[in-house]
């Protein structure tokens, strides 16, 4: 976890060191390991280091090429960094992965991403040709802004750091309604004017003449289904190969685990890759449904340090800091509690190993199960008759419908008229808002003072793929980054913490997508084929 930015001035006005400093003492959070600026005309790059492989100050940043001149500040890890300097043969004065990123981008460009496995975002100054290049990771693990000022591109890893560049801080009230109804900002724009994010899997190139050119990089495509044994032996080495890649570094690395199936099957594999025993953490919260007994079992299990940090009153008495980290307010009651866990972690460790992200690809969610079940129990009614079971369904007794179908009941009386809406739609879209909008289109109306239920679902692509797997895509395209990820980025980072997610290894993204399987086919919920992988490493039952 590092922190980066910088300023490209399109009339080639030289860029002031002064101008650099203060972007970057705002994010020195995210880098307390030292800071670098580097300037060449009407281009600055900045870099907050994290120092998490290659220790030494050689491997410091920006990072310099000596043949070209070009330049690269890169926040994150690529993985497979020493199979990349061997296959290609770099000859490398450091043992970092950005040396190696480096090296990569000045001989083949932004086409060596294409063999990267890592979570990144870069900028990178292409000397020969006064062209910058400014690239996010396949799902957006690591955050990138940008902003045009005047006759410049400002650019950074948080948001605040624009507004130290000269970038307006201006509310952008045209995304307010899609704040209340997901409770994030979907897409590249942000809550504030002309500030956007890099979207996950782009490149941005900016030229001296102010041509700016937005591509994607990559694009998930679906590879062929396999049979059940190939799927389920795919998914174990891929997951593993996965967790021993990202347990690569010079410090301490643990991790956050819940109890539950992901965290704890993550537990299981780094165990059998670990030199020394885990330090984990677990917040406890109070409730029948903590899974913090499931945890303490797992630690015992692995031999583990387990450290639980209670729920407290005076966690949540410093909401104005932890915003301030987040710089985007996400409508979570986890956020706090998760702040304070990242700060426990790091007094233990640098890296930490978490499971985010397995919820989003293994269809984890409670709209996921309830989607599934209308795509294959309802949605081959003919439409007419559709009509009238969702108005019965609208009117059944709470505990009649959660044994048809575990979502209502899970939420609140005003459940029934979603779960009945989302029978009753006839797109995709329209079931998905329905499911997922905190509020209502009617609730929305009224807060916000217009109609505006349509174009926010008109903004949601209708996908076609079926209700279950197309829910799965766009909370992979838009919640995953905006939302879950964000939180995990800006909390972890706020105590110079790096969170890993070996779940978003773009490898078993493409496996799982192929080989979905539905919710509805079986009788214990979610996650079936994480369940097999389990069993076979040996997770405690």
């Amino acid at each position: 976890m590092c922190a980066i930015g910088g300023i490209l001035d399109f009339n080639s006005k030289g860029i002031e060191e002064e101008d650099l400093r203060r972007m970057a003492s705002l994010m020195a959070h995210r880098g307390p390991d030292g800071e670098g600026i580097f300037r060449d005309g009407n281009i600055g790059l900045l870099h907050r280091r994290l120092a998490v492989l290659d220790l030494n100050d050689r491997a410091s940043q920006p990072i310099r090429d000596e043949a070209s001149g070009s330049v690269l500040a890169f926040n994150g890890e690529i993985y497979n960094h020493q199979e990349l300097k061997r296959k290609h043969r770099f000859e490398c004065r450091t043992e970092s992965d950005s040396e190696v990123l480096l090296q990569g981008l000045v001989k083949r460009g932004l086409a060596f991403l294409e063999a990267v496995d890592g979570d990144f975002a870069f900028a990178f100054w292409d000397a020969p040709l006064r062209q910058l290049h400014l690239a996010r990771d396949r799902f957006g693990v690591k955050p990138l802004y940008y902003a045009l000022h005047g006759n410049r591109l400002l650019f950074a890893s948080e948001i605040k750091a624009l507004f130290a560049g000269g970038a307006e801080t201006d509310l952008n009230h045209d995304l307010m309604a899609d704040y209340f109804r997901f409770r994030y900002v979907r897409g590249e724009s942000t809550l504030f004017q002309g500030i956007k994010r890099l979207l996950p899997a782009h490149a941005l190139t900016a030229s001296n003449n102010g041509e700016l050119r937005l591509r994607p990089y990559w694009k998930l495509e679906e590879k062929k289904s396999l049979r059940t044994k190939d799927f389920f032996d795919s998914f174990e080495a891929i997951l593993r190969e996965s967790v021993k890649l990202r347990m690569r570094a010079d410090v301490a690395v643990g991790a956050t685990v819940s109890g539950g199936l992901d965290s704890s099957t993550l537990l299981a594999l780094m165990h059998k890759s670990a030199p020394n025993p885990l330090e984990i953490y677990n917040y406890e919260m109070p409730g029948k449904h903590s899974e913090s007994a499931f945890a303490q079992e797992i630690a015992r299990a692995y031999g583990c340090g387990m450290n639980s940090v209670q729920d407290s009153e005076s966690h949540y008495q410093d909401l104005a800091k932890v915003l301030w980290h987040l710089e985007e307010p996400i409508g979570d009651s986890i956020i706090s509690p998760t702040f304070h866990l990242y700060a426990e972690c790091r007094k233990k460790m640098t890296v930490c190993i978490s499971g985010e992200g397995a919820d989003e690809v293994l269809g984890g969610y409670v709209h996921h199960r309830a989607l599934g079940f209308i795509e294959q129990r309802i949605r081959p009614i003919p439409n007419f008759l559709r009509q009238g079971l969702g108005n019965m369904v609208g009117q059944l007794p709470m505990g009649l419908l959660q044994k048809i179908n575990p979502y209502p009941a899970n939420l609140s009386l005003d459940s029934r008229l979603r779960f009945r809406n989302a029978i009753q739609a006839s797109s995709f879209p329209r079931s998905y808002l329905e499911l997922t909008s905190l509020f209502s289109e009617l609730e929305l109306g009224e807060l916000l003072h217009g109609d505006i239920a349509h174009s926010t679902a008109s903004r949601i692509p209708p996908r076609n793929r079926g209700l279950f797997q197309d829910s799965i895509q766009e909370d992979m395209d838009s919640w995953l980054p905006n939302y879950g990820l964000l939180r995990v980025d800006k909390l972890s980072s706020a105590h110079g913490l790096e969170v890993r997610v070996p779940y978003l290894s773009h490898h078993l993204v493409e496996l799982l997508l192929s080989n979905l399987i539905s919710p509805v086919d079986h009788r214990d919920g979610k996650k079936k084929s994480l369940r097999e992988v389990a069993r076979r490493i040996g997770l405690p039952a």
